[in-house]
């Protein structure tokens, strides 16, 4: 049987570890996205001989054309809320319950013929 002592220790190495992975993949994440938005105003994909940026961003990083518009609205709305962005680039949000997800529930442009938005949480859910 393992030392409760030990226990005490790995969950709280295994829980430390992975609050700085989340704040180090966030800071990526965050400047990922900056250079991506550089990256589709400066067209980037033309002059490297490429149709559309959504082709640039499948064959030059691995991203689907959903991924990449979804990590530039993201960064587009960041720019406008630099506070926001800090905390992002800084991994200030990791560890603090929901802080990570409130940049996914930034506003999305309503397109002809997509789903309407949800703007209260399902009854069988606890969360949106």
């Amino acid at each position: 049987m393992t030392d409760p002592g030990e226990i005490a220790i790995d969950w709280k190495q295994a829980h430390a570890e992975l609050i700085r992975i989340g704040k180090a993949k966030s800071g990526l994440d965050w400047e990922e996205g900056r250079w991506l938005l550089v990256a589709v105003r400066t067209a980037v994909h033309r002059r490297l001989g490429l149709g559309t940026f959504a082709e640039y961003a499948e064959r030059m990083l691995g991203h689907g054309p959903r991924t990449t518009e979804e990590k530039l609205r993201v960064v587009e709305v960041l720019e406008r809320l630099s506070e926001l962005s800090q905390a992002l680039q800084s991994g200030a949000h990791i560890g603090r319950p929901c802080a990570s997800s409130r940049v996914l529930r930034c506003p999305r442009r309503k397109r002809p013929g997509s789903p309407p938005l949800r703007t209260r949480p399902r009854a069988s859910s606890n969360s949106w």
